[in-house]
């Protein structure tokens, strides 16, 4: 079953593609509520026309009825080694049935990021190279890197770059940039510096809420290419932000442009500020 189509506004949407825009809803398999005789089912077998081919269809039905221009695919972190054997056989029937009536429609591909073991990587460079075939774009998640600890969001030497080099290393080099979409995050993380730390999301309108407020200084990590800064809120309990900025958006856009990249993935563009969308 596909649910959130309630959400859909197809007057926006044809409003969107009139200015030359494409529109690709996101797909996001949701496991949560799976047992495991449903995994068994759905991934112990191989692909079946049977149990895989009626939700293609449903998925295809649901692209053309909506006038949409393709589809973006979230698995999740599932160990895709176990599931290749299903998951390449949906992709290859998804993006060969997107293109049956227009060549337009394209098929793209949410992945995790490199997090410095290939042995403990869901998605590998391997797994990367197998779908490059039938997957247009690969939308890699590139933050949310510190673990919950007081750190920055997408270092972007010790992570951003790691990670594209681990994707487009080895063979057909320049296959694999143009594939490649950077994630950039336009929100940020709030850290407790207490005794009992906790982490906060931090959108547009907190940021600058908290700079209102408190006028804190700015502080810039060369390594991260992130600005960070402290504070005491009205409990007095100190606290650190990290947030993006114009400098460091434009920092992790020149590391895509320079290694040539397809271009970068936004989560999301109503989380920043209106001077991160005056960069697009």
């Amino acid at each position: 079953m596909i649910t959130g189509q309630h959400d859909i506004d197809s007057t926006w949407v044809s409003i969107v593609q009139k200015q030359g825009a494409s529109v690709l809803p996101r797909l996001q398999f949701d496991w949560s509520h799976w047992t495991q005789q449903d995994f068994n089912v759905f991934f112990g077998g191989g692909f079946s026309d049977k149990i895989h081919q009626p939700l293609i269809d449903s998925i295809i039905k649901l692209v053309q009825e909506r006038s949409f221009d393709g589809l973006v695919i979230e698995w999740g972190f599932l160990d895709t080694e176990n599931i290749l054997p299903v998951m390449k056989p949906m992709l290859t029937a998804l993006f060969q049935e997107l293109r049956l009536n227009t060549k337009s429609r394209q098929l793209f591909l949410v992945i995790p990021p490199f997090r410095g073991d290939p042995n403990q990587q869901s998605f590998t460079s391997q797994h990367y190279s197998q779908l490059l075939d039938v997957v247009d774009r690969f939308c890699v998640m590139t933050y949310d890197a510190s673990g919950g600890r007081p750190s920055p969001n997408a270092p972007l030497k010790d992570f951003v770059i790691p990670t594209i080099d681990y994707f487009t290393k080895g063979t057909d080099q320049d296959l694999k940039a143009s594939k490649l979409l950077l994630g950039l995050n336009f929100y940020g993380y709030k850290y407790s510096l207490s005794s009992q730390p906790n982490m906060d999301v931090v959108l547009g309108h907190d940021y600058k809420s908290i700079m209102s407020k408190h006028s804190p200084q700015l502080h810039w990590d060369e390594n991260s290419a992130e600005n960070f800064f402290d504070y005491t809120n009205e409990e007095g309990v100190q606290a650190r932000v990290f947030y993006p900025s114009v400098r460091s958006i434009m920092a992790r856009t020149k590391v895509a442009t320079d290694r040539n990249l397809a271009g970068v993935m936004i989560w999301e563009v109503g989380q920043g500020l209106t001077e991160f969308v005056d960069l697009l």
